[in-house]
């Protein structure tokens, strides 16, 4: 009896002291993820800039068949603009808000109406091909949502972004977008 009574204790003080926890947290988040990709900035850019190729290679549109996403007559770059509707994952919207050919992207998403998250996107050259550097940010609101956030929200937000990343990666490869690759001289 002795033993069960300890656990107990010993799991109140663990629950009071992450709910503690959980009050200092920052409402702030954000995951950064960086990639190599064997593909020259431009082709990389012309894949991030145009919302319509997604489905190609991110994560919600290869994976979810109950996706269904439209776009406005912005076929890419600052102004396109996505929006999907999905029986597993709900709703919502992505919009380039600004851009800098072949070097970074910025994107408004507004998921299920409601939560903002900022996606920024950096391109880097490097020696035959391009550093991808996905930045997420987000804020997350109340006690319990914080505590998703930096328990599961966050790492599987990184492991998407990698995903997004490989799957896009081997997209420009099997298309061969490779084409504008510097020659050495």
């Amino acid at each position: 009896m002795k033993v069960v009574r300890g656990l107990l204790y010993c799991t109140l003080t663990l629950g009071v002291l992450v709910m503690i926890a959980g009050f200092f947290m920052p409402a702030e988040w954000s995951v950064q993820q960086q990639h190599y990709i064997a593909s020259p900035p431009a082709a990389v850019y012309s894949e991030l800039s145009c919302l319509k190729n997604r489905t190609h290679w991110e994560q919600r549109f290869c994976t979810d068949k109950s996706l269904i996403a439209t776009y406005n007559s912005i076929a890419s770059g600052k102004g396109a603009s996505c929006f999907w509707k999905s029986d597993n994952n709900g709703s919502g919207t992505a919009t380039v808000t600004a851009c800098q050919e072949n070097r970074w992207l910025k994107e408004e998403w507004l998921l299920s109406g409601k939560q903002k998250v900022e996606i920024t996107y950096t391109l880097q050259p490097a020696e035959d091909g391009t550093w991808l550097k996905t930045t997420f940010r987000t804020s997350t609101n109340g006690l319990l949502s914080k505590l998703m956030a930096y328990a599961w929200v966050k790492p599987t937000v990184k492991r998407h972004l990698k995903q997004n990343a490989i799957r896009l990666q081997t997209y420009l490869i099997t298309t061969k977008k490779t084409s504008f690759l510097h020659k050495k001289t």
